[in-house]
């Protein structure tokens, strides 16, 4: 458990970092897990799991401002929103033998 939480605290120094490292051009942060609670599936809510699929980062979003936030990690595409001005993205195939890919789409992109 202590190595675990060591990558996190190592993980967010890195993400907080690099945030603040201010350069010309948009800002888009690419995580694994997702990066709030908000709009989460209606289907995990109260799940003793959720932890494990996603961390409350909206005060560091709320704070840096990146322009993007793509994520993935609960294999359900929610819309995408706007967590301040930061708009949260995901497409995510999930697991196709448990028809995880219904809502899947292969021309999904982002234009800068």
């Amino acid at each position: 458990m202590a190595a675990f939480n060591q990558l996190h605290v190592d993980s967010m120094e890195f993400l907080q970092a690099e945030l603040n490292n201010k350069h010309s051009g948009k800002t888009i942060v690419v995580t694994h897990h997702v990066p709030t609670f908000q709009n989460y599936p209606a289907k995990y809510k109260g799940d003793v799991l959720n932890e494990a699929f996603a961390v409350e980062l909206t005060p560091l979003i709320e704070q840096t401002f990146p322009d993007y936030w793509i994520y993935g990690h609960h294999h359900s595409n929610v819309g995408s929103f706007k967590v301040g001005t930061t708009e949260l993205l995901t497409n995510q195939l999930g697991y196709v033998k448990y028809h995880e890919n219904q809502a899947f789409r292969l021309d999904r992109h982002i234009v800068l």
